[in-house]
């Protein structure tokens, strides 16, 4: 068994090799004998990641026995190599921080440009990245609805920032591609949903987007985040503040503020955004496709939350249920990091209720703090080499200055948030929130399920097992991005017995050049995920399932 197991893949790696290069057709002609020591046997089979890196999409060895025949399909073996070569890299800080240089680099020089690219298409991109289109994605949704998960389909593609070359007409030809990538990808995930068996009360499929990708020049989101920032009232609540229901009439009516530093141009490309926003939520709703609004830096965010606010208010509406449409149907997203969060999460709550709309909560860590912390001290004078991006008017960070102080922030929004929800359920016939925990920490994800069966919204069986219902899985999930962290959602699926999913995964596309820079900077922004050894151990997972798939008994 071992040996025709070991013969087949050397074998297959010898015939990728003959396309990839000059290293690889070494590889194809010595001899590789079986040895009996272990780290021996480890290199002879992790060589062979960075030998056939370009060819790992070419064949499909699956661990398991022989005679084994399951439901679920077993992980092939080139995904295995896959994920130990990611996580391996991923595991040196120091090469995750000058990844995009070293991309910016390979990618500039002919010839190596297109070896860069092929080897981060068959390492990262189809680690982290669904496919280059929504269609492509829809495999991969299929797998997840079988396997009872969700997925959260999102285009992820680095736009916003315009050329010097390009035009205001190109700027918004560029971004009503990207709405139009969007219209495709809510089609995608509701015809997928269509096609599943009707055996749940809730969808499970979603899509995602950023703001600061439906604008031509991200500049323009900035300026009417100080503007908001300007008008407000003094609050309590620390920078970015809490957003007012009114906040957004100028731009519905097309007007220009008095006194107000934001430009014509600015008006234009804003009520532009807004009517796309519009007509993507329009769409989501016929369709029956929740969305979630994605946070970003703080100096974009007083802007996002206005945004985000009246569209909840419009399409959230309790006043306007109707069995197509779930509601919440429109999701922001609050970053535990931010100092303002709990009790801006606890504003948000009670101006739902107030104003009769469903409050959709997708609860995060956050991914900037490093960069929130540097460009607050650029703006506060400790060095003036640079300029700042920061607008905040106040001398504290927007961001707590530790991580375990937005350990303790997440983990309190849990609280309140199962407490609104316990409080909606029993209360209330109407959904007045809903949750989405965005988490790849075991401690939260325990704490969750610990508050579901604390106010009995879930039970707890003698085995372990953690029975919730429908009115509660269909408005609450816990997120974890695609291609992390899998472990941990697998762990959640079989701990729970639930008719909706309880887990679901976010899943970025677009075609490789396009995705390029979001790979480099996810890999910087989650360093935080990633840290903390996680890496390591997704790296060492993914050799122990290597080792078991070789030499198991």
């Amino acid at each position: 068994m071992l040996v025709r197991r070991v013969t087949q893949y050397i074998s297959t790696l010898a015939t990728v090799s003959s396309t990839v290069s000059q290293s690889s057709r070494h590889f194809s002609k010595t001899s590789v004998p079986i040895v009996p020591n272990r780290s021996s046997r480890l290199k002879l089979i992790f060589g062979g990641i960075f030998v056939g890196a370009s060819g790992l999409g070419y064949f499909t060895l699956h661990g398991g026995d022989d005679n084994d025949h399951t439901t679920k399909p077993r992980t092939p073996l080139s995904t295995l190599l896959r994920s130990y070569c990611v996580f391996a890299m991923c595991s040196i800080p120091p090469l995750v921080d000058k990844s995009p240089a070293i991309l910016d680099v390979l990618t500039s020089i002919p010839g190596i440009r297109q070896l860069t690219y092929v080897f981060v298409r068959n390492t990262f991109f189809n680690q982290f990245v669904g496919g280059d289109t929504p269609q492509d994605c829809v495999p991969l949704l299929k797998q997840l609805c079988a396997e009872n998960k969700g997925g959260i389909l999102t285009y992820s593609v680095e736009v916003g920032q315009a050329t010097s070359t390009e035009t205001i007409q190109e700027g918004r030809a560029r971004v009503k591609d990207i709405v139009r990538q969007t219209i495709q990808s809510i089609d995608a995930v509701a015809n997928t949903m269509d096609a599943q068996p009707a055996t749940t009360g809730d969808r499970s499929l979603w899509i995602a987007i950023k703001l600061t990708g439906l604008v031509p020049h991200t500049q323009s989101l900035t300026n009417l985040s100080i503007h908001l920032t300007n008008s407000r009232k003094s609050s309590h609540i620390p920078y970015p503040g809490c957003p007012m229901s009114s906040e957004l009439d100028f731009l519905i009516e097309g007007t220009t503020p008095t006194g107000s530093t934001l430009t014509v141009q600015d008006i234009s490309d804003l009520r532009e955004l807004y009517a796309d926003l519009e007509q993507i939520c329009m769409h989501c709703k016929k369709r029956g496709v929740k969305i979630l609004i994605d946070a970003e830096h703080s100096w974009f965010e007083p802007a996002i939350d206005a945004m985000g606010l009246s569209l909840m208010r419009k399409f959230n509406s309790l006043s306007d249920i109707t069995n197509s449409s779930p509601l919440p149907l429109v999701y922001v997203t609050f970053q535990a990091y931010l100092r303002r969060n709990k009790d801006y999460l606890i504003r948000s709550l009670e101006d739902a209720k107030a104003e009769n709309f469903s409050l959709g909560v997708k609860l995060v860590r956050g991914a900037y703090q490093a960069l929130e912390i540097q460009q607050h001290k650029l703006a506060k004078g400790d060095t003036d080499t640079q300029l700042s991006l920061s607008i905040s008017p106040e001398s504290q960070l927007p961001t707590w200055s530790t991580k375990l102080e937005t350990d303790q922030c997440y983990n309190d929004c849990i609280r309140i948030l199962i407490s609104a929800l316990h409080e909606d359920i029993v209360d209330s016939r109407n959904p007045h929130v809903g949750i989405m925990f965005g988490t790849h920490n075991s401690d939260s994800c325990e704490l969750i399920l610990e508050e579901l069966v604390r106010y009995g919204l879930a039970k707890i069986s003698d085995s372990g097992v953690i029975t919730i219902p429908p009115e509660v899985s269909n408005r609450m999930t816990i997120a974890q991005l695609y291609g992390m962290s899998d472990v941990l959602s697998e762990s959640l699926v079989a701990r729970t017995r639930t008719r909706s999913p309880l887990v679901v995964k976010s899943i970025p596309y677009g075609a490789l050049s396009e995705v390029m820079p979001y790979l480099s900077r996810r890999a910087i922004e989650n360093k935080s995920v990633l840290g903390q050894g996680k890496a390591v151990a997704e790296r060492k997972r993914a050799g122990e399932e290597i080792w078991r798939f070789f030499f198991r008994e």
